[in-house]
């Protein structure tokens, strides 16, 4: 067993899409792809589809993952960056954790996904197990997710289909 090294870190933020310009333009970052809402639906936009395009669709932000060969960070929208990263974006076992840092995100072995999240459960930690990813709560209410795919995330998890309007 061992991590890799940091699969990416979720961001709790105000503005997505000004965050996103932000970090891109001072870091050198490139969008690897956006995730909304859209008619109660959250996915990933169409490839190329910015922010202002989204929001002229009928799409409310809810994340962008930014990344450059194995660094990624995805900046999460919410109402109040300060309290918590509420909602389906941060992907955690609740839904909701605590203060503008969403979660941590691990890299590790496919067998060790199943593993990590068993020790967690026996600490007495919330723990959401997924096909290729576990997110886990620890007793400071710190998020962490280990995931086995390859960082950065190449892929969004679930597209949405604008045309389904």
């Amino acid at each position: 067993m061992g991590v890799h090294r940091i699969h990416h870190v979720t961001l709790a933020v105000a503005d997505v899409a000004r965050a996103e310009r932000a970090y891109r333009d001072v870091f050198g970052l490139d969008v690897l792809f956006r995730e909304g809402t859209y008619d109660g639906e959250f996915g990933a936009l169409p490839d190329g589809m910015d922010w202002e395009t989204a929001t002229a669709a009928g799409v409310d932000p809810g994340m962008t993952f930014l990344g450059r060969e194995d660094a990624a960070i995805a900046v999460a929208e919410v109402e109040d960056a300060t309290e918590s990263t509420e909602g389906e974006a941060t992907g955690s076992a609740d839904g909701d954790a605590a203060g503008p840092l969403g979660h941590v995100a691990l890299h590790v072995d496919a067998d060790d996904v199943a593993a990590i999240a068993a020790r967690a459960r026996d600490r007495g930690w919330d723990v959401d197990e997924r096909e290729t990813a576990a997110f886990v709560v620890d007793h400071d209410g710190i998020e962490w997710e280990v995931n086995a795919s390859s960082p950065p995330p190449a892929t969004p998890f679930d597209a949405l289909d604008l045309d389904a309007r």
